[in-house]
Parts: structure tokens; sequence; C-alpha cells
């Protein structure tokens, strides 16, 4: 099957072909994109943010106004002084913050940070000290958008907050919360490393974590979004992680089936560097990858069966809890449907928003 024809008609999977040739063979690159069509991919690319990527690495094919460049090259300073900002602010005030995705990624994998599109700052802190974070960042004058810890039901691994120039920001308490992961804080930050941005220093994730938590990351949003797996290419570009230890973390943390199945669809969408010995000790047998790659056909319409099914498929150890998070959308059906008859019997709402998750209160 060709790269991205899972989804033959999302934006993404029309961009494969041309992220499989790049970076190191644009003109393998160029004969995808007079295959697929110029005006076709500089749409989906402008859609997902990725035109100035492919303006970058193929000039003769794509290229950007001088206000686009512009927006990116603002919308890239933006985030990492945003970014900057806030890990400043939590580490004066005893919070110690790592940074995740976004302006890192940006500043370390890409020929120049406005070639990858950021949309939000992710920060990982210690559950401990997520409660002192919150204070600092109201103080800081980030408005608290969403917090799921105080609904029982939702089963989320971040508080998520809106800043004045309308940044999202999401204060990450768990790596992810996808597939039960388990992922040791202590042991995170002690293998932390620092890198710097333009503005100064921040800390991320050991080179090795990183690997992890970014195929973790993919596979908990089942393989969409374009700019993560080209992420995942650019990282394991470089030499800076060990296989061995990256199979040891992934195990640790029980995500492996998750990790490997990211890493073989990294491998065969955009052509991620995944040796063959990785993945049969990561990646989940034919069977399931063949049943994930049929999850991941559905259409949008679709998405909780998707989602759910990529989750019972790729979870390493099943929990109660776990039971209860594949269960959420019936929840929700059930909240919301008890709620209406009592709206329509004029009791006012039958179940309380104390044990309704953010997706029940919303509708």
């Amino acid at each position: 099957m060709a790269p991205g024809m899972a989804s033959v008609t999302s934006p993404e999977s029309r961009l494969e072909p041309l992220l499989l040739q790049l970076p190191h063979r644009p003109a393998a690159a160029e004969a995808a994109v007079a295959r697929l069509g110029r005006e076709a991919i500089a749409d989906d690319a402008r859609a997902l943010g990725l035109l100035p990527l492919l303006s970058h690495y193929l000039p003769t094919e794509f290229s950007l106004s001088r206000k686009e460049e512009y927006a990116a090259k603002f919308c890239a300073a933006r985030m990492e002084s945003t970014t900057l900002e806030a890990v400043r602010s939590l580490e004066n005030a005893g919070v110690e913050a790592i940074a995740l995705k976004g302006a890192v990624h940006a500043a370390r994998l890409y020929p120049k940070p406005w070639l990858r599109p950021s949309g939000d700052v992710d920060l990982f802190v210690r559950a401990k000290h997520c409660d002192r974070a919150k204070v600092v960042l109201k103080r800081n004058g980030w408005r608290l958008d969403y917090d799921p810890r105080k609904f029982p039901l939702d089963f989320q691994h971040s508080v998520n907050f809106v800043g004045r120039n309308r940044l999202m920001l999401e204060l990450h308490w768990i790596l992810t919360s996808g597939f039960q992961g388990r992922f040791e804080s202590e042991q995170v930050f002690a293998r932390s490393r620092w890198q710097t941005l333009s503005g100064g220093p921040v800390r991320i994730l050991g080179p090795n974590d990183d690997v992890v938590f970014q195929a973790a990351h993919a596979a908990a949003h089942a393989f969409r979004g374009a700019k993560w797996l080209f992420d995942l290419k650019l990282t394991l570009q470089r030499s800076d992680y060990c296989w061995d230890e990256v199979i040891a973390l992934a195990r640790a943390a029980r995500v492996s089936a998750a990790v490997g199945m990211a890493l073989y669809e990294a491998r065969r969408r955009v052509g991620a560097d995944v040796p063959a010995w990785v993945l049969e000790r990561l990646a989940p047998g034919l069977l399931r990858r063949m049943v994930a790659r049929g999850l991941d056909a559905l259409p949008d319409e679709n998405a909780w069966l998707r989602s759910s099914g990529l989750g019972l498929l790729l979870t390493d150890k099943v929990s109660t809890r776990w039971g209860l998070q594949m269960m959420g959308p019936g929840l929700k059906r059930m909240a919301l449907g008890a709620n209406h008859i009592g709206r329509k019997l004029g009791t006012g709402p039958l179940v309380s928003e104390r044990f309704q998750p953010a997706w029940s209160r919303r509708g």
C-alpha cells in the first residue's frame, strides 16, 4: 500500500509522498509534485501550515508570498518567546518545567524555526507541582480554560490555558494519558537536558525519552498530523539516542506497542529510518498492524471508533481505568441523554457536572 493510502482523502496523506523523500531526495519529491499536482499540494500544505517547509526544500516548485513568510516568522518568534517566558516564570517560582514539541522541535530539528508550524505551548511538570504551576501561570496572565482533574471521569493529561496573545498552553502532569502509559516523572527530569532558544535556555526531554514521547503522542492521535511524523523522521536522523534505551523506556512506560506502531507508520508513511530489528522488538504483529491500518482508514465521522479501536489494539496492559477511558464517548451520550430527559421533565440536569467530563459538559 502506498504511503498515506489508509486515509486517501486527507491533506496529510496527500503530502506524505513528498515528506517520504524529504529532506535528502528533493528530485524524487519534485517528481511526486508533478504526479499529484502542484496547486493541490500547495493548497494542502497551506492548510496544514507546511507550505514554508515545502518552499524551503523545493524552491523551484513552491514559493511564499512576502506576507506568508512574515507570518511564519512572526508565529515562530512568538512561540519561542512565549515558551521561554512561561518556562522562566515557573522555574523562578521553583517549579521545574520541560518544554515539549513546538518551539524546541522547530529550533532543534529544522533548518529554520519558522519552517515548522506550532499551534500551542506544551510544558511538562511533576504532578505534585501542578497546582503551584497553575497559580504561577494565572498570575502571569494565562487564563484557565479547563482542568480535567476536577472531573473523575475525564482521563486527560494536561490542564489547558489561554494566553493574552490567544496562544494555548497545555500544562502536562503526565506525558501522555494514552494507552495507560506510566512515565516516572522523577526519572524523566533526571534524564532531561537543556536547549538554547533565541532568548535563552529551556529544559527539554532527554533524547531517548523524546523518541518515546513523540511516538506515543503520534499513536495517541491515531497517526494524524504529518508534522508529527516528520518530526519523528528528523529526530531519528540525529545520533544522540540509543535504540536499546528507547526500547527499554517504551516497555517500562507500558507504551511499547503504541511506540512500535508509530515507528512502523513513520517508516512507512514518511520514510523514517527505523531498523527492522527495532520493529521486531516493539511493533505489534502482522494481524494487529493490519487491523490498525484498517481502523486508520475509517473516515473522521468514525473518529471515536478509530481511536477506541487503536486504544484497544495498542495498550500494553488493560486496567479498570483503561476500560473507563474507552467508555468515555458512551458515558458522554448517557450523560447528555439523561440531562436532556431531565430538561424535558422540568427537573433540570440529572447528572451532576462534577461527574461529566469536558466533552459531556460542552456537548
